[in-house]
């Protein structure tokens, strides 16, 4: 899903990161060891906006993942569970191993 790059930073806790503004959503990307955006990009889907990694307060690289809908914060396996049920474009989303 296509959305705005709606701001870029670095802090104590969530480490590097990113948030995406997808319509009234919000969705965050925390701990990233290297972000390949800037703020007010337009990004498509599958277009890679960052590399997980292991800034801020973390214990290991991991990809921490906020989703807000009206500035309330929702569980994101919800929505990923909504958006898998609703596509069967996954063979499109490109393999990195």
């Amino acid at each position: 899903m296509q959305g705005r790059v709606l701001k870029v930073g670095q802090d104590k806790v969530s480490g590097k990161y990113i948030t995406l503004q997808h319509g009234s959503f919000t969705v965050s990307y925390c701990h990233l060891s290297q972000v390949s955006v800037s703020k007010g990009k337009i990004v498509k889907a599958g277009e890679v906006v960052g590399i997980t990694g292991s800034t801020g307060r973390s214990t290991g690289e991991h990809l921490h993942l906020t989703i807000r809908h009206k500035g309330d914060y929702i569980n994101p396996c919800i929505v990923l569970d909504y958006i898998q049920s609703q596509s069967n474009k996954w063979d499109a989303v490109p393999s990195f191993g």
